[in-house]
């Protein structure tokens, strides 16, 4: 139990660990939804580009629910702030950093399906890798502008 308050009360752990858990969960929905795609398409663009829309929609979703369970449970001082003025912060530097996420997701995805790699697998290898390199740049813009404080 400590240890999840010190999660609800560390903004840098649980703003990052709301967009890692949202992203991981959204990947590995996507992945199962588009493997089972195989009878509509095996266009490596149309896989692609369908992965990225559906995993836009469903990530954005899914963090703004885990960012509301964590406000609402965060000590006073975290509830001060106003929760929609918070995620929309937070997700305009998401926003602002999505053409990096996905151009490294399409990037990676494109060439691992073409190099002959399952689809699940190439949705799962390439959103993760994109995941964690954008977790990367903005904890350290977070960290300067002051959002984890």
């Amino acid at each position: 139990m400590k240890l999840l308050q010190q999660y609800y009360n560390s903004r840098l752990l649980h703003i990052n660990g709301n967009i890692v858990f949202a992203g991981l969960l959204s990947t590995l929905v996507v992945a199962r939804f588009i493997d089972m795609l195989t009878s509509w398409t095996n266009t490596i663009s149309y896989i692609v580009v369908l992965t990225a829309v559906i995993d836009a929609v469903l990530d954005v979703g899914i963090f703004s629910w885990f960012h509301r369970l964590s406000t609402t449970r965060a000590t006073k001082r975290h509830k001060q702030r106003h929760f929609v003025t918070d995620v929309a912060t937070i997700q305009f530097q998401r926003v602002i950093l999505s053409p990096l996420y996905y151009v490294l997701a399409v990037t990676f995805q494109g060439m691992l399906l073409t190099q002959g790699m399952a689809r699940a697998g190439s949705v799962v290898v390439a959103y993760i890798g994109a995941l964690l390199l954008t977790r990367i740049v903005h904890t350290i813009w977070g960290l300067k502008t002051g959002l984890f404080k």
